[in-house]
C-alpha cells in the first residue's frame, strides 16, 4: 500500500515539474539575443600598383570637389597602358589653348609615367608654375594635389639623374676594362711572335 501511494504521489508532481521547465523554457526564449559585432571590411586603397612616392595626398578640403574629380582622374590614368598614356598625353598639347589646371596637373601626371629625363624634367617645370599660380589663390584647392605631384616629379628626377651618372660610371669602367683586354691580347700576341721565332744557328761554331 506505501509502494502504491509513493509511485501515486510521484506521478501526480511529473506535470508539475514539466510546466515547470515549459515556463522556464518560454522565459529563455523570450530573452532577447545580444547583437552581434560586425566588423567593417577595411576600405579599399585607390591605387595599389603605384610607387612608394606616388601614395596619393590624405587632405582633401571640404569644398574639394575639383580635387576628387583630378584625383580620380590621375588614379584612373596610372591603371592606363603606356600606348594609350602616350595617345592622351599628345591629344592634351594638341588641344588648344587655354588648358585648366585639371588638364596641366593629368599632364604632368602623364609625363610622369613616361618614365624618361626629358619628359620628367617637362613635368618639374610644369609643376613649379602650377604651385605658383595656386599659391597666390588660383584653384588653390588643387595645392594639396600639386605639392604632391611636385614631391613625386623631383624624387623621379633625382632617381633618373642617379642611374644616369651610374650608367656613364658603368661605361667608363667598361672602356677601360675593354681597353686593358685589347692591351692584354697585344702583349700575348707579341709573346707568341717571339717565341714562334727560330734560334741561332750554332752549327761550325766549335773548331
Amino acid at each position: 500500500m506505501k509502494m502504491e501511494f509513493w509511485v501515486k504521489r510521484q506521478e501526480k508532481k511529473i506535470p508539475v515539474v514539466l510546466g515547470m521547465m515549459g515556463v522556464t523554457f518560454l522565459v529563455g526564449c523570450a530573452t532577447p539575443a545580444p547583437h552581434p559585432v560586425i566588423s567593417l571590411p577595411p576600405a579599399p586603397s585607390l591605387s595599389s600598383g603605384v610607387d612608394e612616392v606616388k601614395h596619393l595626398p590624405d587632405v582633401i578640403p571640404a569644398d574639394g570637389e575639383d580635387m576628387v574629380m583630378a584625383l580620380d582622374q590621375l588614379d584612373q590614368d596610372m591603371t592606363l597602358s603606356p600606348e594609350v598614356r602616350s595617345e592622351i598625353l599628345s591629344s592634351l598639347v594638341a588641344q588648344p589653348a587655354p588648358e585648366t589646371s585639371q588638364d596641366r596637373l593629368r599632364r604632368a601626371q602623364l609625363l610622369l609615367l613616361q618614365h624618361q629625363a626629358g619628359t620628367t624634367q617637362q613635368a618639374v617645370i610644369l609643376l613649379q608654375t602650377l604651385v605658383g599660380e595656386e599659391e597666390k589663390g588660383d584653384h588653390a584647392e588643387l595645392l594639396p594635389l600639386t605639392h604632391w605631384l611636385k614631391q613625386w616629379a623631383d624624387t623621379q628626377a633625382l632617381l633618373e639623374l642617379q642611374t644616369d651618372q651610374l650608367t656613364r660610371q658603368s661605361q667608363e669602367l667598361q672602356g677601360r676594362a675593354d681597353n686593358l683586354a685589347r692591351q692584354i691580347q697585344e702583349l700575348r700576341a707579341i709573346e707568341r711572335n717571339l717565341s714562334s721565332r727560330p734560334g741561332p744557328d750554332k752549327a761550325g761554331t766549335h773548331p
